[in-house]
């Protein structure tokens, strides 16, 4: 599973940026979408902690980055899933920091997970076959590459990463666009080898069976994934600093603009746009000194957030606020019955949670 802790750690981690959706009239072609959101989290014990025992997901360390000192633990919400990535050898991930750089964007995304306990460093879709994407992106004026995969560690054993990422080059700026939006840094673009068979019940079967035997949890029922039944990564939401400007260029990319949305925990209005099987919600701060405001503020603008389908509402609530220790209001948005918890209670982002 791909990572983008690094710079490798900025190829991994901020640098695999790269756009969304339609070649001719669709980039994601035979893809399905939104594939995965990678998680950074200061440490695995934090991330139990946080999204397992908290939020009540299910995960195991996944993928070992060696060169990098990161591993990763997948959350699965087939197809898609959230990527959390952690540091498990402090001096390699010390000596690729070193590398990049003291001012570079790494360092700075390091010091953000440990100012406030974790952070989304980009998103990621799945598209097939990605060298018809390379073309999409090519007629719009990019130079694209793809690159080899980087190696993994897995049970011990050295092996290539089972994906091929599309890497665009920002070399002129000012035609770059803002971080987290389709066609700019923090959106990352790629295909699976064998992508249709990553939609077998076969394979949903045997993740079934790993996460019962490594993570076991008694609160979640047989059959689940998740404690708290999650089935799939509904949305990434992404903070921009003009909504109506977002949109039109999203939908210039191909993205399907959707509903619009206001939400008056973030103090925020927000469009969605389609992205497969799921979909991006940019959000625009309209309250000054709101949490929206204080995010764009803090971190500055990007993906921040994600929402999340679940089968028993109540159940993943019950879950939320034992573990958060927080009231959460169960309210209806537009027909959907949803709560979210705060960034400062799921590990640095936003988690929104939606009945099914």
């Amino acid at each position: 599973m791909p990572a983008a802790w690094r710079i490798a750690v900025l190829a991994l981690f901020v640098a695999r940026a790269v756009p969304a959706q339609t070649q001719a009239k669709s980039l994601i072609g035979n893809g399905w979408g939104l594939d995965h959101v990678i998680v950074a989290q200061r440490s695995f014990d934090d991330a139990t902690q946080i999204f397992g025992a908290k939020l009540g997901f299910s995960f195991a360390p996944g993928n070992k980055f060696p060169d990098q000192g990161l591993e990763n633990g997948p959350v699965l919400l087939p197809p898609a899933y959230l990527e959390l990535m952690w540091i498990y050898d402090p001096e390699k991930n010390a000596a690729a920091v070193k590398a990049a750089g003291p001012g570079g964007p790494l360092a700075a995304t390091l010091r953000r997970i440990q100012a406030q306990g974790g952070a989304i460093i980009s998103y990621n879709i799945d598209v097939s076959p990605v060298e018809q994407a390379a073309s999409f992106v090519r007629a719009r004026g990019f130079k694209v590459s793809l690159p080899p995969s980087p190696t993994t560690l897995r049970d011990g054993k050295q092996q290539p990463g089972a994906w091929q990422f599309l890497n665009i080059s920002y070399e002129d700026s000012k035609a770059t666009p803002p971080v987290g939006v389709p066609g700019g840094p923090g959106v990352g673009f790629l295909e699976y080898r064998n992508n249709g068979d990553r939609l077998t019940e076969d394979r949903l079967r045997q993740a079934r069976e790993r996460i019962e035997r490594e993570t076991p949890d008694p609160r979640r029922k047989p059959g689940d994934l998740h404690a708290n039944t999650a089935r799939k990564l509904k949305s990434v939401w992404v903070a921009v600093s003009d909504l109506q400007q977002t949109v039109k260029h999203a939908e210039a990319w191909g993205f399907a603009p959707g509903r619009e949305r206001t939400l008056g925990e973030l103090g925020a209005r927000g469009r969605e746009v389609q992205c497969g099987q799921g979909t991006i919600v940019f959000w625009e701060a309209d309250k000054e000194g709101g949490p929206l405001s204080t995010i764009v503020r803090s971190g500055g603008l990007g993906p921040f957030g994600v929402s999340v389908g679940v089968e028993d509402l109540n159940r993943a609530h019950d879950i939320a606020e034992h573990g958060t220790g927080r009231q959460l209001h169960i309210e209806k948005n537009q027909g959907r019955d949803r709560f979210l918890v705060s960034a400062e209670a799921a590990g640095g982002i936003w988690v929104e949670f939606v009945q099914e």
